[in-house]
């Protein structure tokens, strides 16, 4: 069960607390593909594409997934619909809540987005706006929501976390995605005998 705020529930869907009414709200969408890539979106707004080899074009920037702030009374749902279509040209079906939780003073929820039509097929770069293309998931712990997004991305099944044994009563874990890719960051934990 989900509580905050001394063990007070703010909702009555466990998985989704809801916020005091004076916290700011933002939304993002997890659009996913069968082959377990999922929509990115540059954070940096000044690219320059055609700079390194095609390959490495998704490795040299930070990404995340389309989202933003919420606008007046607009609900997150909303706000993730809106963003996801400004951001990328794709109009979500289906939303299915994912994950939420509060981040630098902000009530951040999530959700899983069914595309149902897109712009030319492919996503589209929004003026003002970073790339969206499709990346491997590892990607999106690179940026500054790292940790909301490992926790959506492991509950969908798209990272798993992998040991590694350390000589100094340690444990490091790290998250893998389905490709093999690992992340750079490292979790640790203290061993505890047993």
């Amino acid at each position: 069960m989900a509580k905050v705020n001394g063990g007070q529930m703010l909702n009555n869907n466990p998985d989704l607390p809801q916020a005091p009414a004076q916290l700011p709200r933002a939304a993002c969408c997890f659009v996913l593909r069968e082959d377990g890539k999922v929509l990115g979106v540059t954070l940096e707004t000044e690219l320059d594409v055609l700079a390194g080899p095609a390959a490495d074009f998704p490795a040299r920037y930070t990404w995340g997934t389309p989202g933003g702030g919420c606008e007046g009374h607009e609900s997150p749902e909303d706000c993730a619909r809106r963003e996801l279509f400004e951001e990328t040209g794709y109009v979500a079906g289906a939303l299915v809540p994912l994950h939420a939780a509060v981040n630098d003073g902000c009530l951040s929820s999530s959700y899983v987005a069914h595309v149902v039509a897109a712009e030319a097929g492919a996503p589209r770069r929004a003026p003002g706006e970073g790339f969206a293309c499709w990346i491997d998931p590892i990607l999106l712990l690179s940026g500054p929501y790292s940790d909301f997004n490992a926790a959506a991305l492991v509950k969908l099944g798209l990272l798993r976390w992998v040991e590694v044994q350390q000589d100094n009563g340690y444990l490091e874990l790290r998250l893998e995605s389905k490709s093999g890719a690992r992340s750079e960051r490292a979790w640790t934990l203290t061993r505890v005998a047993k």
